[in-house]
């Protein structure tokens, strides 16, 4: 692995465990400081486990995902959890707990991992909504939230603090199109100071996007994950 790369796949296996989840054979691909990978899957019901792969959430059957130089199968729990506060993640389904409020959730890492103040943590949240266009910090439980500023809130959540990676897991799903460019330029801004995404979606706009420059585009289909031109 080069030093620079922050994802590495090496001949990564994983078989499915539902209908829904994509298989995935001899998965080799690495990313760098400062790069996107947009993932395309094929159908709306397809669940792919490649973010839970680049967190170490899962081991593969056979294989080895490094994350900034280290294997997540050789890492001892403690040393896992310090490493994935160094990923934020956008989840297909939101992963909200339930009985924090929503402002609780966003800022839980943050509060954990970090010695950042309450106040300095509270206003990177604010700016951060204000961003993505949400009018002010939600602080009611998630089941009381609208699901259209529940999405956005995850993408403050994920966007908080410095990561070195970022997974985004069809982050742009329940919303419409035209918020699209404020997620790209969330995107493209953390790009530039070197943070790395991994992007899946079925999007068409957000595959065929011309805001984020250089992206990495791959298709998964029939087990493997290849690299595509600009367009499908």
């Amino acid at each position: 692995m080069s030093a620079e790369n922050i994802i590495d796949f090496k001949n990564v296996k994983l078989m499915p465990t539902s209908h829904r989840m994509l298989a995935l054979e001899n998965v080799t691909f690495s990313l760098g400081a400062g790069m996107l990978a947009i993932v395309h899957l094929s159908e709306e019901s397809e669940y792919s486990p490649l973010c839970d792969l680049a967190e170490g959430m899962i081991e593969p059957d056979d294989g080895t995902v490094v994350f900034m130089g280290e294997s997540w199968n050789g890492m001892l729990p403690w040393r896992q959890g310090n490493m994935r506060a160094k990923i934020g993640r956008v989840f297909e389904h939101d992963g909200w707990v339930s009985n924090l409020s929503v402002y609780e959730n966003i800022t839980l890492a943050e509060r954990h991992h970090t010695t950042r103040s309450d106040t300095e943590i509270y206003g990177e949240v604010k700016e951060l909504c204000k961003t993505v266009g949400i009018s002010s910090v939600p602080d009611q439980r998630p089941d009381l939230v609208g699901i259209g500023v529940l999405k956005k809130a995850e993408w403050v959540r994920a966007f908080l603090g410095s990561h070195s990676l970022v997974l985004l897991e069809r982050p742009e799903q329940g919303l419409p199109d035209s918020v699209l460019p404020i997620l790209f330029s969330l995107v493209a801004n953390f790009l530039s100071k070197q943070g790395t995404v991994i992007w899946t979606t079925v999007n068409q706009q957000v595959w065929n996007n011309r805001q984020i420059a250089d992206p990495m585009r791959f298709v998964i289909s029939n087990g493997g994950m290849r690299q595509v031109g600009e367009t499908q």
